[in-house]
This record gives structure tokens, C-alpha cells and sequence, in this order.
């Protein structure tokens, strides 16, 4: 995971927003001076495609709210299950009282999405990594 040090302050929300992104990254492979430098940003969380309007707002993009980016588990070849930090109750972006939602603390502080691609990306053998593919999701 990607994060850009947001928000290096103490004021949210704020005039810029962080650029998280999930990248994968071969660790083995490293310039002399042991820097990683194969990399291929998967996801940006701020511009997520939703090709088939899943929530039926007639956006075909989503963007993911969050703080900071914490979780991710890979689910299969295709998908990944990305999860955020809100920050609640110190960022209440819903404006919702305790006695409204039954569970806040457990349902407000973090927001879940399942993003699917179209290739295998999480398959061992698939070539994400291969340097003479320069493409980068």
C-alpha cells in the first residue's frame, strides 16, 4: 500500500487529498543499491472503475473514502478484498449520532470494497512483473 504521508498535519479534512494506491512490488529485485524498483501500481482507492454501476448511482467510478488504506487480503487470482481507516468517531463524515446506528464504533471506522480485475494479477505464474510490460493498472 501506497500512501503519500497524509495528512503531515493535524487539520482533516484537508485542501489535498492522499494518493493511496495498491501496488505490487518484487522485493528480490533490486538496483545496487537495494532499492526496489519493479513496481505496478494495481488500484488507485481515489478512482475505481464500476463498470457495471453497482450501487446504481449511474457513476460508472468509485471512490474510496478514507484516512488512511490498512487492509488488503487477497481473495483469489482476480480479487482483493481493500479495506480503509476513517478515523472515527475524530472524522464523523456521515454526521451520524451514537443512537442512530446500532454498532458505530464497529461499522463506521472502516470501509470495505471488493475490486476484481479482468487477468489473473495474483497468480504466481501470471507476468504482472515482467519489466518489458510497462503497463501499469
Amino acid at each position: 500500500i501506497e500512501r503519500n504521508g497524509f495528512p503531515s498535519g493535524f487539520e482533516f479534512p484537508a485542501p489535498r487529498m492522499p494518493a493511496n494506491k495498491l501496488c505490487v512490488v518484487d522485493i528480490l529485485d533490486t538496483d545496487e543499491n537495494m532499492v526496489m524498483t519493479n513496481k505496478k501500481c494495481i488500484l488507485n482507492y481515489h478512482q475505481v472503475n464500476d463498470p457495471w454501476d453497482v450501487d446504481n448511482n449511474g457513476i460508472f467510478r468509485y471512490a474510496q473514502t478514507q484516512v488512511t488504506n490498512e487492509q488488503v487480503i487477497v481473495v483469489d487470482d482476480y480479487c482483493i478484498v481493500a479495506g480503509t481507516d476513517t478515523n472515527f468517531p475524530f472524522t464523523n463524515q456521515f454526521g451520524l449520532e451514537d443512537d442512530q446506528v446500532p454498532f458505530i464504533q464497529e461499522v463506521t471506522d472502516t470501509r470495505f470494497m471488493v475490486v476484481c480485475f479482468q487477468e489473473p494479477i495474483f497468480n504466481l505464474h501470471y507476468p504482472l512483473m515482467d519489466k518489458k510490460e510497462k503497463k501499469s493498472y
